[in-house]
């Protein structure tokens, strides 16, 4: 985690700040992943989380224009299962906002700035039911 770190030009005592390990792969929690974009300077960011229960992320590269808006909601999350009805206490129940807005930087974040991210997946994705399946892709000259 710490050599993770210096790898990204974050100083060690950050690693514990913006890294979790699950399941043996380090992944980077959303409040890192906003650092690193927000540190990069390469990247427009508006985040419209006044949204009842969803939160929209539009980010846009400096450097190429490319750009790329993720609209993630409660409807969503229940939908992958992250919701619960016999969890009332859980995150997603206690705080809505917070929870969809991570989602939505996290989604926008890996189309748009995986070099930033240096190809870590969120904290949030890994400890979800809904967790990417990796994908081998061939590819011919």
């Amino acid at each position: 985690m710490m050599a993770k770190a210096a790898d990204l030009g974050l100083p060690f005592t950050a690693a514990f700040d913006f890294f979790d390990v699950i399941d043996g792969k380090l992944a980077i929690k959303p409040i890192g992943a906003l650092a690193m974009i927000h540190r990069s300077r390469l990247i427009d960011l508006h985040i419209d989380d006044q949204q009842p229960d969803g939160c929209t992320v539009r980010m846009q590269r400096r450097d190429t224009g490319f750009a790329h808006t993720v609209t993630y909601t409660k409807a969503d999350a229940k939908e992958s299962g992250l919701i619960k009805d016999d969890k009332t206490g859980s995150a997603w129940v206690r705080f809505v906002k917070d929870m969809v807005r991570n989602r939505a930087v996290g989604r926008c974040a890996r189309i748009v700035a995986p070099d930033i991210l240096a190809g870590l997946y969120l904290t949030t994705e890994l400890e979800s039911p809904a967790a990417p399946e990796s994908t081998i892709v061939e590819v011919h000259p």
